[in-house]
């Protein structure tokens, strides 16, 4: 029987922040190492390439990724925009960024969508990312 993809948001949010959580109460290094090996899993469901938006689902056996079809192309700022403290604080108890950086960098784009606002949508479209990605290279090869 294979496993079940499970919810990027809901498995960084409950497992990876219930591994720091004990990690910081206990001391008991047994779950940093457990953070460790899901917070490398789930950086899978973040992309590599563009704004780096993460999948909905994540496979932690297969490492693959997949969108929910109930969101169509759309990607929510609540999934996407509150995963940061898991990461930072895996990154800070380890030493390595690279946990950070893959949540904030989606996080980081959108805010650069709307530089002049305190407030951001709660939706985002495959469409609507790939054009402002699109703006921002054309910025940058215009302003070298």
């Amino acid at each position: 029987m294979a496993a079940s993809p499970l919810s990027t948001f809901e498995s960084t949010i409950r497992v990876l922040g219930g591994f720091m959580s004990t990690y910081y109460l206990t001391g008991d290094e047994l779950y940093l190492n457990n953070a460790r090996e899901l917070g490398d899993r789930l950086l899978f469901a973040y992309s590599r390439k563009g704004l780096g938006m993460p999948s909905g689902y994540m496979s932690l056996h297969t490492l693959q990724g997949s969108h929910p079809s109930w969101l169509g192309s759309r990607f929510l700022l609540a999934e996407f925009g509150t995963t940061q403290l898991e990461f930072y604080a895996l990154s800070k108890e380890t030493g390595d960024m690279k946990y950070a950086k893959a949540s904030a960098k989606p996080l980081e784009a959108v805010h650069g969508m709307y530089p002049n606002s305190s407030l951001l949508p709660t939706h985002y479209t495959r469409t609507l990312l790939f054009l402002h990605r699109h703006r921002l290279r054309t910025l940058h090869i215009h302003d070298i």
